[in-house]
């Protein structure tokens, strides 16, 4: 605590309001900080911060002098100065590592959070929400649409999460118009089936099947084309620049990860200190996970194959004829193997990606992205891909696709039942924190 006073003395004495509360938990204590706003104008001015301007979608570096050219400060953007400057004071993850402190994080803005839910829940009819409600705006290119949900995302979060909802906002429109008709050609085939008596081996012989085909191709090209659009229309409309971005500069040194360890040395781009990336480590780190990759896509393979001899000997046991509810039980078996090899490459992908020590949060990411992609989608479709294009047919009673069809069910329904048991769970075990800081900050 006495080295704690220290620093409270430091905050103080510069450009923060500081003030303590006791926690729940005895010898703890919380540490609100604030700044006011000439202060904020101040280092916003000095860091070159880019404001938007009044009236008008662009964005500019904030100019303390053309003060009233700008809009005021959002909450994202005074927690942005706020922290700058509280790293530039002290550094908060050594204390953190010294057990000084437990945590630091952003307080919410109930102001901000009020905002989001009347756009997202309250406005939206209980039969039509957020994002169909605003569909034209996804689905139609405009220079009058003002994206009026995602763009209070981006005032509150930032760009970053508020892209990630202008995507799946995007998707969600977009797969109404491949799951309406969609239902309605499953209607169609099932009615083809169980009114007029069709088999299995002819149910699908119809000329609607190819040209269902060609929509779901024509749609896929056009949601990938149609996204391409949108994401530089909305960056467009928000000010900011997508593509283009230098790696040199000012810029690239702040985007530059607090973790990256390397040696120090001079930059020629800018002359300032900064660190020089070493590649060997990198790529002995990454040849070293491709050893466990290749043994995880190898349990993927013998999970998949134990699955289809307990499924071969359900068959045995009901005298050479498919069992359905074997077939679920296998399925299920498959999707939780899929769960947990997901987990445990994601724990693992994330170490080694930290051990390869990027130098920027760009590329750390984006290996993050890679690895992770490509494990999953091994893991999730080996078992779809050689049950479709592999397995032979030589079952009288049931063909490959419904096989593919009850794969395919199992494994939504299981994913989907993990991802919200793993929800409740983290849910159960953060309660106790939530109502401690309930009853600290209320």
């Amino acid at each position: 605590m006495g080295r704690m006073n220290f620093y409270i003395q430091i905050l103080t004495q510069t450009k923060f309001d500081v003030y303590l509360a006791k926690g729940v938990v005895k010898g703890d204590y919380i540490l609100l900080l604030k700044m006011n706003e000439t202060y904020l104008e101040q280092e916003c001015h000095q860091l070159g911060m880019k404001v938007k301007l009044l009236e008008s979608f662009q964005q500019e570096p904030f100019d303390i002098s053309r003060r009233t050219e700008f809009e005021p400060f959002r909450s994202l953007e005074r927690q942005e100065i706020c922290l700058s400057v509280l790293q530039k004071l002290i550094n908060l993850d050594a204390l953190k590592s010294q057990k000084i402190i437990h945590e630091y994080y952003r307080m919410h803005s109930i102001a901000g959070l009020n905002r989001i839910k009347r756009i997202w829940i309250s406005q939206p009819k209980w039969y039509w929400p957020q994002p169909l409600c605003a569909l034209k705006e996804y689905t139609t290119p405009s220079r009058n649409h003002n994206y009026t949900a995602i763009t209070a995302l981006k005032h509150y979060f930032g760009e970053k999460i508020a892209f990630f909802f202008a995507f799946t906002s995007f998707l969600s429109s977009y797969l109404f118009y491949l799951g309406l008709p969609g239902l309605g050609v499953f209607i169609f085939f099932m009615v083809r089936r169980y009114h007029y008596g069709s088999t299995d081996d002819d149910m699908y012989d119809h000329p609607l099947l190819p040209a269902w085909v060609g929509y779901v191709m024509l749609w896929n090209v056009c949601t990938v084309e149609g996204w391409k659009r949108k994401n530089a229309e909305i960056a467009t409309r928000w000010g900011i620049h997508i593509h283009g971005r230098e790696d040199t500069g000012e810029h690239a040194m702040s985007r530059i990860r607090k973790d990256f360890s390397g040696d120090e040395c001079i930059s020629h781009n800018i002359g300032l200190l900064t660190k020089k990336f070493r590649f060997p480590a990198t790529l002995v780190t990454f040849m070293i996970s491709l050893p466990i990759l290749i043994v995880l896509l190898a349990c993927v393979v013998g999970t998949f194959l134990g699955t289809e001899r307990f499924k071969e000997w359900g068959k045995e046991y009901e005298n050479g004829k498919y069992n359905t509810a074997i077939q679920f039980v296998a399925g299920i078996v498959n999707g939780l193997s899929i769960f947990i090899l997901n987990t445990t490459y994601t724990l693992l992908a994330r170490w080694f990606v930290k051990k390869e020590n990027h130098k920027y949060q760009e590329s750390h990411e984006r290996s993050l992205i890679v690895k992770t992609f490509i494990f999953r989608f091994l893991n999730s479709l080996i078992g779809v891909f050689y049950v479709a294009y592999f397995q032979k047919d030589n079952d009288d009673n049931y063909s490959t696709l419904q096989e593919v069809f009850i794969l395919l069910l199992t494994l939504v329904l299981t994913k989907q039942g993990t991802s919200i048991f793993t929800l409740v769970m983290r849910f159960f075990f953060s309660l106790p924190y939530l109502l401690s800081r309930r009853c600290c900050l209320g």
